[in-house]
């Protein structure tokens, strides 16, 4: 972290041929406030594992507080395993 108006020092070498990911969520009311950072893609198995450990134990039934997910239109949002979870 730089001091205000300062350019942040490179502490460590950029490598090349790597790449990450990361999923958030958010809640209006403050009450959510979750990240995670895998290398690699976000595949649908890493969504899942997410999902349930981060995300579902700070939501509750509808229409109760923090009872709506909005996801966007990716696939690995798109399968019947996902609303089961979320359903549930």
């Amino acid at each position: 972290r730089a001091p205000w108006g300062k350019c942040a020092p490179v502490t460590q070498p950029f490598v090349h041929n790597r790449w990450f990911s990361i999923c958030g969520a958010l809640g209006l009311d403050g009450g959510i406030n979750t990240a995670k950072v895998v290398e690699g893609s976000l595949n649908h198995e890493r969504f899942i594992s997410y999902l349930c450990v981060s995300v579902l134990p700070l939501t509750s039934p509808y229409p109760g507080l923090r009872s709506v997910l909005i996801l966007d239109n990716t696939c690995i949002h798109h399968s019947q395993e996902i609303e089961n979870l979320v359903r549930a």
